[in-house]
């Protein structure tokens, strides 16, 4: 990882039904259009966990209001090289309150 300051909104880990351990470093953005999504910044957060979780698998997620009550969760690659970086998953979420 290179050296200097990094940003991470969010961290969570994760298990899966077979006992496999994930970490998530979240990159949040606001619903702003000039808030743009960088490759640089997916690269940082595969960095962090690579060097502070070595033991667990990766999986970078980008978190984007898209509009009233919808939220864009993109999981990218676990690559640390922006030039290689992909999208692996799109999801669109659409938020509802219930009342109890």
């Amino acid at each position: 990882m290179k050296e200097g300051q990094i940003e991470i909104d969010d961290l969570y880990v994760g298990v899966d039904e077979d006992g496999r351990e994930y970490i998530l470093p979240i990159e949040a953005k606001s619903p702003d259009e000039r808030d743009k999504l960088g490759w640089f910044q997916i690269a940082n957060l595969v960095g962090f966990a690579n060097q502070c979780f070595p033991s667990m698998k990766c999986r970078p997620i980008a978190v984007k209001p898209m509009g009233k009550n919808i939220v864009c969760l993109m999981e990218f690659d676990d690559n640390t090289d922006y030039e290689k970086i992909g999208i692996k998953n799109i999801k669109l979420y659409k938020l509802m309150r219930e009342d109890y």
